[in-house]
């Protein structure tokens, strides 16, 4: 977890985020690149009308100025550098491109979390980017008071690869954090299926505790409805501060863990939500 993108329209939003990504790279004396992708009428390379280009370099100017503000949060006074970035270009693309360039550990962005817009699913950077990333994806409920991670809830419907969740366990080592395993079922799903999903828990946490050296990891089969509803609930009742989730390709819309839930998660989450894209 070295080196940690941010991307930040300067909303309240990005802001969260950016906190959030400080505590982390506090922990590893790391490295934010904070990124702004902005949109210019037209790029510097193009022929432009009278007047233009001296818009978009004042522009440039104003919003470099504003990046170049957030190190003053933390230049002097601890073991983290900030890198400014400004782009012009899709937001989405751009931020995917730059987190592979970059060769970054980890993508912090904000949302607006907790059922904001509920039935829209689709559309936002923040789920397009968890959909498009490879890189793993942190995101930042804009109501998230809490701190860094201290217990953990990884969701899952299969025996994940070790190589998939480093980045989940290598967070809960630098946080001393607590982390829960779940597999989640649907209320009157057949007896053979619930039976396969409780072996299934209880298989992958059984080796992943061998293979992360933790002992005594837990794992919990919970029933419901709907599974961003349980899963909240569960949250909340027991105190959890950080669920992380797995994103595959080519999945149904209906997977319990497909692609489209977890960005659904992104929108009804009331914490921190790490999606690792298989």
């Amino acid at each position: 977890m070295k080196k940690i993108l941010v991307p930040t329209d300067f909303s309240p939003n990005a802001d969260k985020a950016f906190e959030y990504a400080l505590q982390i790279a506090r922990k590893v004396a790391g490295e934010i690149l904070l990124l702004h992708v902005c949109t210019l009428p037209l790029p510097e390379y193009a022929e432009q009308p009278e007047g233009m280009k001296d818009y978009n370099r004042q522009r440039v100017s104003e919003l470099s100025a504003r990046l170049n503000g957030y190190k003053d949060l933390v230049d002097g006074r601890e073991w983290v550098s900030i890198r400014t970035m400004l782009v012009d270009g899709d937001t989405v693309d751009v931020i995917v491109e730059k987190a592979i360039q970059h060769d970054a550990d980890m993508i912090v962005m904000g949302t607006r979390g907790a059922g904001f817009l509920k039935g829209i699913l689709f559309g936002t950077n923040t789920a397009a980017v968890m959909a498009a990333s490879k890189v793993p994806v942190m995101v930042v409920p804009d109501a998230y008071e809490g701190a860094v991670p201290s217990r953990m809830l990884l969701a899952v419907d299969r025996d994940e690869s070790t190589v998939l969740l480093n980045p989940l366990f290598r967070l809960r080592e630098l946080f001393g954090a607590e982390l829960k395993t779940l597999v989640f079922s649907e209320t009157g799903e057949p007896a053979d299926e619930l039976m396969e999903h409780a072996m299934t828990i209880n298989r992958v946490t059984e080796h992943w505790s061998r293979t992360f050296g933790i002992a005594g990891l837990r794992s919990e089969h919970l029933l419901g409805d709907d599974f961003c509803d349980t899963v909240n609930a569960h949250l909340e009742a027991n105190d959890v501060n950080m669920l992380a989730m797995v994103t595959h390709r080519n999945r149904g819309l209906q997977s319990a863990f497909g692609r489209s839930l977890t960005q659904k998660m992104s929108f009804y989450t009331k914490v921190p939500l790490l999606s690792l894209h298989a």
